[in-house]
């Protein structure tokens, strides 16, 4: 969004100049290590990979730990109730199951406060047996939340108008479009976005404008369409 659109919004009374950020209770990243070290003892091969400044691995190896269940979901969710302390707390949901020879990939989604965290989750490989044998992917507790000071509404008008080029002199494009809410994290520290797709010609432009709902600012912009 330009500043030119910003004030404009703020002056009409759309866009909220500042909320309260909201500090979630969340289990302590110091979790992590204890979590880690009784994993080790029964699985003294453990080897976890880390990204600077976080206390999550993202990814670990050496692993064999036996589950139960009548599912890879069941399996799973038992794995989580013993170890949930690995992912410093992290609320993880169930989302996809692959199957290749000998091995069963089990994605997991991170969510805060109802809402997906967009670009984080872990994938869990259980071998042919039904053991964990390898975990990856990228989550951290969100300890602290910037909520929306902008409705649905204002984040079309936005996105419409990036996606479009109409300037505020301009009556809105009646354009296609669908909205969806999430957060973006950084470390610990989340937003509240939402995804707006302008599907500016059909099959062929189908921009997907993520907003700052915190902020009113565009973030990002991509074409859901591969050409």
């Amino acid at each position: 969004m330009t500043a030119r659109l910003a004030r404009a919004l703020i002056a009409a009374g759309c866009l909220a100049t500042a909320a309260p950020a909201i500090a979630a209770p969340v289990a302590p990243a110091t979790v992590v290590e204890p979590a880690l070290d009784a994993l080790r003892l029964e699985h003294p091969e453990l080897r976890a990979v880390r990204r600077a400044g976080s206390p999550v691995p993202t990814v670990l190896t050496g692993l064999a730990v036996p589950t139960e269940g009548a599912d890879a979901h069941a399996r799973v969710a038992g794995f989580l109730a013993r170890h949930q302390g690995i992912f410093g707390g992290a609320e993880l949901v169930a989302d996809t199951i692959r199957t290749r020879p000998g091995r069963t990939l089990v994605s997991l989604n991170q969510t805060h406060a109802g809402l997906p965290v967009l670009d984080r989750g872990v994938t869990l490989v259980l071998d042919a047996d039904g053991r964990v044998v390898r975990i990856s992917g990228d989550v951290r507790p969100v300890t602290r939340l910037e909520r929306a000071t902008i409705d649905p509404a204002t984040a079309r008008e936005i996105a419409v108008r990036h996606a479009t080029g109409a300037s505020l002199a301009e009556p809105l494009p009646d354009v296609p479009t669908s909205i969806e809410r999430g957060i973006v994290a950084v470390g610990g520290h989340g937003v509240e976005v939402f995804e707006v797709e302008v599907v500016r010609q059909p099959l062929a432009e189908h921009f997907v404008v993520r907003i700052d709902a915190h902020a009113g600012r565009v973030l990002s912009v991509r074409n859901r369409v591969t050409h």
